[in-house]
Order: structure tokens, then sequence, then C-alpha cells
């Protein structure tokens, strides 16, 4: 039991943003510049194939390959299955379309729900034409067809300092992709990248003593004592279900549980294998070399969280059971606002009550004034250097809406704030 306590503290902490990790097992002369298509590649071959030629010799025999929604970047290295006649890649974000070309046998090419530039003289449409000269079938969105999501970007200028400050939905959804090419093009800019915690610069030992220190009842008391025998008991039989027993959180406060529960969630459905948009960033700056900071730290979070009132947390409980239970039309109409720009309708969720319905992360709840002001200081800092800098940074979309957050903090303070991508 201490092992899975262990375990769900461990998850508590790190799901969400942690972007996904894969082993390199092929042979380095057969490796892929894409952490995610090399995994994929690597689960195709089999376990009697031992030898650099027995690898090469299955991979040849590939003759259709599907990665739609795989959060495929890069192509590079495809050239490997010179057998592959048809490939989908409906719904990733590509950098380049070249490595198809390396490809001879190539019959049919899917890049619907993929951004590409059709303009005239862009690089997709010569890979594109190229590809048609040769007989392969190519199926892609006109550009009038392409839906590409706008969210919320702010460009916040001071003297020779810059920063594009983009604003994140907690949902795991490939519904959220492609970006707008603005998006996009400010990141390919920037110089370097915050967010508002960098999940690769973790300490579990650390972040275990934390919670430890600020998530557990050390009083001698339970969860049972502080929230409400029905709400407790609607817990266990929650719990239940993913034959997880009592004793796993009865030490833990409302707040760590609430977070516990949407950790499951991610775990048994399966939206860790999704993107985010945290994550998708975070996967392009450490692919592009950008250096990557963070605005608070883990513990500054659970500090945060631990902040709030007993009968608020019990609330947050309260509110997560119900959500992740019924929350598919909720989210849905969160996702469609965020898609489209709806600021003045995202900022009525933040001004109302009605947010915690939608993001239910007390990470998010806890002391949203509070944490815009420090964010906004750190965003000074930033922008206050003496060296000439572009930063991207991302943070939920929370912190860019409604009265007093980041964005009017900084105007306040005299910059130069501009809301990107508005009809």
């Amino acid at each position: 039991m201490r092992n899975l306590i262990v375990s769900m503290v461990i998850l508590f902490v790190l799901s969400g943003l942690v972007a996904c990790q894969s082993i390199n097992t092929i042979q380095p002369n057969l490796s892929f510049q894409d952490e995610r298509l090399e995994n994929l590649i690597n689960k195709m071959i089999s376990e009697e194939a031992n030898t650099d030629s027995s690898i090469k010799n299955e991979l040849h025999a590939i003759k259709k390959l599907d990665l739609s929604d795989y959060g495929i970047t890069n192509l590079e290295g495809i050239d490997i299955l010179e057998g592959l006649e048809e490939i989908i890649l409906t719904g990733n974000e590509l950098e380049s379309l070249e490595p198809l070309l390396t490809l001879p046998n190539l019959l049919v090419v899917n890049l619907e729900g993929v951004s590409i530039d059709t303009s005239e003289g862009s690089d997709d449409l010569g890979v594109i034409q190229a590809l048609l000269e040769n007989d392969v079938e190519v199926i892609y969105d006109d550009e009038d067809e392409q839906i590409f999501s706008k969210g919320l970007l702010f460009e916040v200028e001071n003297n020779h300092s810059k920063i594009y400050l983009f604003g994140s939905i907690h949902i795991n959804s490939e519904e959220l992709f492609p970006l707008h090419p603005e998006i996009e093009e400010a990141f390919d800019q920037s110089d370097q990248v915050a967010f508002v915690v960098n999940v690769n610069e973790k300490d579990e030992v650390a972040i275990m003593q934390a919670m430890v220190e600020l998530g557990v009842y050390n009083d001698g008391t339970s969860l049972e004592n502080h929230i409400s025998k029905e709400l407790y008991e609607e817990l266990i039989s929650f719990i239940s279900n993913y034959e997880l027993e009592e004793e796993a959180i009865t030490r833990f406060k409302p707040w760590a549980v609430a977070d516990m529960l949407q950790s499951l969630l991610i775990e048994n459905y399966g939206y860790s294998n999704k993107k985010n948009i945290d994550q998708y960033f975070l996967m392009k700056a450490e692919e592009a070399q950008k250096p990557v900071m963070s605005l608070e730290h883990f513990k500054d979070q659970m500090i945060l969280s631990n902040e709030i009132e007993l009968e608020q947390q019990e609330l947050l409980l309260e509110k997560t059971l119900n959500s992740i239970q019924n929350s598919g039309k909720v989210r849905s109409n969160l996702e469609t606002m965020w898609v489209t720009s709806q600021a003045e309708k995202l900022a009525e969720l933040r001004d109302s009550q009605k947010y915690r319905d939608l993001d239910t992360s007390p990470f998010s709840l806890a002391l949203v004034e509070e944490r815009d002001q420090q964010m906004a200081e750190k965003l000074e800092e930033i922008l206050k250097e003496e060296q000439e800098m572009t930063t991207f940074v991302v943070v939920n979309t929370l912190h860019l809406i409604g009265n007093g957050n980041i964005t009017e903090l900084l105007e306040d303070q005299g910059y130069r704030v501009n809301r990107l991508l508005v009809d």
C-alpha cells in the first residue's frame, strides 16, 4: 500500500505536462529525428530481428504507415521505409514535407488536417507538386478549408525586448491542433521559451518531500474528518472502480486528492498519449534547442494550493469528482471558445465561478490573482534584461483574461501590450 501511495503522489505531480519519452532501441544508422516516430517504428520490429540486416528487411517490408494524430513533427529518417506505399499523416504538425520525396515506392499520401503552406512558391507546395508528378495521390486540405486554433496570443514590448504571451488550456485533445501559423511563427522567432513550470526540471525527491510536508495530514486526522460524509462515501465508491483502496487517499488533503483524481483520469483514459498545448511547445523547444525557463516552482504551486480554505478545498474536490463524471459537454464548450479565441466569453468564466467546472486543477484555481501578480513581476524581469531577447511564454488562459490579469498588470506598468490574431 505504501508503494501505491508513493506512485499516486508521483502521478499527481508529474502528469499532464510531461512530454512523452522514448527509448532508442533502433541501430544508430537507422535512427529517426522524431522520438515519437522512432518509438512507433521500434514497436513494429519483431524481437527476432536482432541484426542490422534483419531490421532493415522488416522495415523495407512495411507497405502502409498510419500516423494519424500521433504528434509527429519531423519525418527525417523515413527513407529507411523504402517499401512504403501509403502514409497517413492526418492531424500532425510537420516541419517539412521534403522527406516524403525519399520514398521511391510511395503511392498515397494523406495530409488532411495537416497545416501546410499552399501559397505559390512555398516549399510545401513544391513537394506536393513533385509527388503528383511522380503519380503519387496526395490528399490535403486547401488553404480555405484549413481550420487553425487561435487561442489567445499577446505581444508585449519594452524597447529591445519582446514577449509573446500565449494562453493554453489544460485539455489533452488533438482537436486543439493545428495552431494558427502566426502562433508558430512567434515561437520560431523566440530566443527562449517560458512555462509556468518546466516539468523536465523535476526533482522527484524534492517533490515527494514537499507533498508530504504540504499535502498530507500530519496531525492524526484524515480526509474523512475534513469533508462531508456524503462526499467521502462518493469518493470511496468512485476510486473503487479503479481498484484503489481507501487507504490510498485517506491521509491526503482535499486539494491533493482532487489533483490525484485528474491524474487517475489521464492515466486510465489514455489522455496522457494525446497532445496538449504545453507538451507540444515543450517538445518543440527541446527539438529547436531553445532555453526553457519556469515562472513558478512545483513547491510554490503546492504552497498556494495548500492555502485554499478548507471549505473551498472541499468544493474543489466535489467539483472535480463531478466534472470527471460529466466533463464531455462542458470541456467541449471550453475547447470551442479557445480554438476560436472568444476572449470575452472566456473572461466571463474567470470573473464568475463557472471556470471551476472547466478547469478543476487546484493549481489553476488557487489564488489566481496572487499568481497573476507574481508571474507579471517575473515577466517584468525578463523584459528588463539588458540583452536583446524575444521570449515565448505559455501560461494558462485564465491568467490572460478577466479583471486584473497578467496583460492588464503589465499595461499598468507602462508596457506596450497588443493582442494578436484579432479578427
